[in-house]
This record gives structure tokens, sequence and C-alpha cells, in this order.
């Protein structure tokens, strides 16, 4: 894989393990027993100071680093200014490069930044950095070569009605979520995925018998009261005994083959195409002996089938048995479980977010409630970073935030504390929000 260059880079690549370790000097406390902690100085002697005591231990870093627009009148790292950089802007690109400069001193300034937050996150941490187009695709691309492991996820936030320039109306900024490959986040208030009753149908159309003969079987099931009572041979038995020995696409099901008073369900799709059943004849009867099979009455339409057959999924049974889900009763036939007010939901970040509450001016209303004042330029809204936070991080977790200007971290931390009745958002290290201020 071809790697990441830009102007500067060989001088700041190891620049994080020439940064020296400081000692943390205690100034005020607002709490004896807090354990959250407010830096203020250089956010790259900071983090380096946190190392001995939070390496692999920060669940979650949220940034709001300089979007690098051109207007900002911050400091580069002084390591940045090199013989080498000043010639190629000077003499080869020439007045183009003025432009161009901005972004290389730019990934050198976060470069080594990030390299101590990568040393500081646990093995399930995430980190989640607030940027506009101006650094997004070098961003994305420097994120790619730090953690290489992990998913780099764009994620797009529309943050106001528009900002003209240059004939284009710019109405989002962007959130790069840093996640680990098997990430599960918690489900926002915005957006938590569609609500479906715990139980789902047993067919699974997109495969065909020839695909899977040991989940083509008949179930069979009383008429009158809708109990099952047993399984048929499947496809693959039926080969392996001889029974049937043509093609596999041409076997028929046989819905006359039952037991006395009972009737043979075969896997059919809505459509009535023949399929196959989700789960093989042992695993069916184990899991109706526990309730979590249940059977209903079938519409006709396409279907000759009687009755239809729904399962409950892993997901659910382990909730269930974790006792996250609440069985309140049983139904009589085939003791199926009525399980309390729950509805499955499934959980996952969406990509754009439209929510009117994450506009800018939202942050800038509550600078002005808190300061009677602009006291910051473009705070992000409260709500935002507490969406961020509760859907990737649990109580008890360290939160860690080292552009810590206006401290909206820190105050959506708090407001979680407040929600749950407890003080076990956060922790040490930042952990309350607070985190290391930039400088």
């Amino acid at each position: 894989m071809p790697t990441f260059d830009w102007l500067g880079k060989d001088k700041i690549i190891d620049h994080h393990k020439d940064v020296p370790f400081r000692v943390l000097e205690r100034k005020y406390a607002f709490g004896a027993e807090s354990e959250n902690i407010l830096i203020k100085g250089d956010n790259l002697h900071a983090l380096k100071a946190l190392l001995p005591q939070y390496e692999g231990r920060v669940k979650c870093v949220y940034i709001d680093p300089p979007y690098n627009t051109g207007n900002e009148g911050w400091v580069y790292n002084d390591n940045v200014n090199d013989p080498k950089l000043k010639k190629w802007l000077g003499e080869v690109v020439g007045k183009e490069g003025e432009d161009l400069s901005r972004h290389d001193k730019w990934l050198c300034m976060m470069y080594p930044r990030l390299r101590l937050l990568q040393k500081l996150l646990s093995d399930d941490g995430v980190i989640i950095i607030s940027m506009s187009y101006h650094e997004i695709a070098n961003l994305i691309l420097l994120c790619k070569e730090i953690f290489a492991t992990k998913q780099i996820v764009p994620v797009t936030v529309q943050t106001s009605g528009g900002k003209p320039s240059a004939g284009f109306n710019y109405v989002q900024e962007y959130l790069v979520f840093i996640v680990p490959i098997d990430f599960n986040p918690h489900p926002t208030s915005f957006s938590g995925g569609n609500k479906t009753a715990p139980f789902h149908g047993m067919n699974l159309a997109t495969f065909t018998q020839s695909q899977r003969p040991n989940q083509t079987y008949p179930i069979y099931v009383k008429i009158e009261t809708g109990e099952i009572v047993g399984c048929g041979n499947s496809l693959a038995d039926r080969v392996n005994s001889g029974h049937y020995t043509g093609d596999l696409n041409d076997f028929e099901f046989n819905y006359s083959e039952a037991p006395e008073g009972c009737v043979a369900v075969w896997p059919v799709s809505n459509k009535g195409i023949p399929c196959v059943w989700r789960l093989i004849a042992t695993r069916l009867m184990r899991d109706k002996s526990k309730g979590y099979i249940k059977v209903l009455k079938q519409n006709r339409k396409k279907n000759k089938n009687i009755f239809a057959i729904q399962y409950l999924s892993a997901g659910i049974i382990q909730k269930i048995e974790n006792f996250e889900i609440e069985i309140i009763g049983r139904e009589t036939a085939n003791q199926t479980v009525m399980l309390s007010e729950y509805n499955s939901e499934g959980v996952s970040i969406p990509t754009i977010w439209l929510e009117k509450d994450f506009y800018t001016v939202n942050g800038n209303n509550q600078m002005l409630d808190i300061f009677n004042f602009k006291a910051f330029p473009y705070p992000k809204p409260e709500q935002l970073i507490q969406e961020v936070l509760q859907a990737t991080t649990h109580p008890g977790d360290i939160i860690l935030d080292s552009f810590a200007g206006s401290g909206t971290t820190a105050h959506a931390v708090l407001n979680l504390n407040r929600r749950d009745r407890n003080n076990t958002w956060g922790g040490g290290g930042g952990g309350g929000g607070g985190g290391v201020s930039g400088g």
C-alpha cells in the first residue's frame, strides 16, 4: 500500500518520541474525590504527560482541532520550519505553494498528536474528530496510515442553513470515526434503526433446497392447536438413505406426509417459491422446547402452508437468557414466550446527520446563555457531543478531549452524569470531558 506523504513529514514522524515527559502540577480542585482533570498548556506536552498513568486506558477521544481554513491565527510546530519546505514553497511552487504549505504544516501539527492519542487509546477505544471540508481528505488519509487496523468512517453533519463560498453553499461539516472493526455502538436518540417484533419468519428465501438440503424438511403441526409435534426427514437425509435419488432441484414438497391430525409445513417464500428453513431440525426442536418458536395461521394466497413458523434470533435469545428481556408469560401452543414490551432494534450510526439540534447556532446560543457574550467562535452544540458519547461509551469510561476550547465535551459528560443520576461517565485523565486544552 502506498504511504501518504507530505513535505515536512520526515521531520515529525518520530517527533512524539522526542517530546519530553512533564509532571502535571495540581493547581486547584473542585472536589476532593473528583478524578476529572483539566490541563492548561500545549496539548502535545499535556498528552505526553498523561501517558505514564493513562496509556491504553482511554475509551473515547473527541477532538475539534483547527480546520485550517486559512483564517486561524494559531502557531504551528516549529519542527516543520525546514529549509527543504521553504525552498519548495518559494522556488518550486511559487505563490500556489502558499496555500499548499498550510496543508503540509497542518499535517505536521496533527501527526504527533494523533500518535500520542493512539498510545492513550484502549484496544476497544474510539476517536472522533470534527473537521470541515478544508482538511477532510488529508485527515482521512492520515488516519488510515496511523490507525491501519481500525475502521475510518466519515459522517456528514449538517451544521447550518448554508455558508456561501465561491459558488457553493456549504451546509455540512464532518465527524471522522476511528473505531474497531467489530464496533458495536449504542442507539443514538435520533436514529436507532427500525423497530420490529422480536419473532421473525423462519423461511430463508436466499437459499434453495439444492444449496442447503439439510435445511429442507417438513415441520409437523397439529391442525387444531398449532402445536409442533416434530420434523420429518430433511432432503439431505432422504438422499443419504436412498429414499430420494433425483436431482435436488426436482424434489417436490409433499404436504400430506404428516402424522394423523397434523399437517406438514414446508419452507416456502411469500411468493410461493420453495426455499429452506433458517434452522436445522434439531436446533428448531431445541428452541421450540424453550419457547423460542412461534406458530401462526398462514395467509395462503401464494402458499400451500396452513401455518407460518417464526423464530427468535440468537441475539434476542441471549438477551432473554441474560435477563435483559423479561418473559411475562407463555402461549398455550408450544409454550412460546411472551416478552415484555420489547421490540428488537437495529443499532447503527447513520453516516448523515440532519438534526437541527446539531446546528452551530445552537452552540452559539448556549455560550450566550452562559457568558452573555460570544466567548468562542463556532462552538459545537452540546447535543452533538452528547450524541457522540452516548453512541460510543459506557458509564465509567475515560473520555478525553485534547482540543478542549469551549469545554463542550465536559458539558456533555456532566449532562450524561446528571441524566443517569451518578458520576460514572468520564473518569481520570480528562475523563470528565474537560480533557486537555488546546494550545
